[in-house]
């Protein structure tokens, strides 16, 4: 049965896949982001080249502050009977020298949009009966503390007690609430790492993880 479905990061790595994966399957996305001109570039012009424009929605957002969805957009947006958010920065450097104004992006990208963006689709009853809300988390946040990860490390930790609680907190309303919190994979962020930390460094960052890198789709297939 198609679904209408909101996913926040759909114009790069996981959430680019998982859009196109689930407008495949034939459900309507909305996109919900603050970088239009990317939209336009990446998933929406993957959509028109395949007939399947009616399929994606943009909502414009800014993720980097606390000002959140906007009450009109809420009003307008239908009820979806899910939510996925892929939206994410990595901020990488030792602590000692990591900007406040790094910190507060990453913080407020990685763990309070998503926190917010959440409170508002619940209080707006925008969640069907029965729902799924699925948050991607790190394996950063949950298990390995790789070195200059500190501030990513500690959003997404943050996620993993949002979605436990919640769990409990909508389990009444029937809707499940899971984190997943892959190893590296292979998406802009790597690149970053790779661009950061040069060969050697790489190198040694990614034998951290005994089976190698993994691709977008495998967490699509989670999801």
């Amino acid at each position: 049965m198609p679904n209408n479905i909101i996913v926040t990061g759909a114009t790069s790595g996981i959430g680019f896949a998982l859009t196109k994966s689930l407008i495949q399957k034939g459900h309507t996305v909305y996109a919900i982001g603050r970088n239009f001109e990317k939209f336009l570039t990446t998933i929406s012009d993957w959509c028109e080249h395949r007939g399947l424009l009616d399929s994606i929605k943009w909502i414009s957002c800014d993720f980097s502050d606390l000002e959140g969805i906007s009450q009109t957009q809420l009003e307008d947006l239908p009820k979806v009977a899910g939510y996925v958010n892929c939206a994410g920065v990595l901020p990488i450097s030792p602590l000692k020298i990591q900007s406040n104004n790094d910190i507060k992006e990453a913080m407020y990208v990685n763990l309070l949009a998503p926190m917010l963006l959440t409170k508002d689709l619940l209080k707006s009853n925008k969640i069907l009966k029965g729902g799924s809300l699925v948050y991607i988390s790190s394996i950063n946040g949950t298990k390995v503390g790789s070195k200059a990860h500190a501030v990513y490390s500690a959003s997404k930790g943050g996620i993993l007690g949002l979605v436990m609680s919640l769990a409990n907190e909508l389990s009444t309303k029937e809707i499940r609430v899971n984190a997943i919190a892959p190893g590296t994979v292979e998406t802009p962020m790597l690149e970053k790492v790779r661009t950061i930390l040069g060969s050697e460094g790489t190198t040694k960052y990614l034998n951290q993880f005994p089976l190698g890198v993994g691709s977008p789709n495998s967490v699509v297939s989670l999801v």
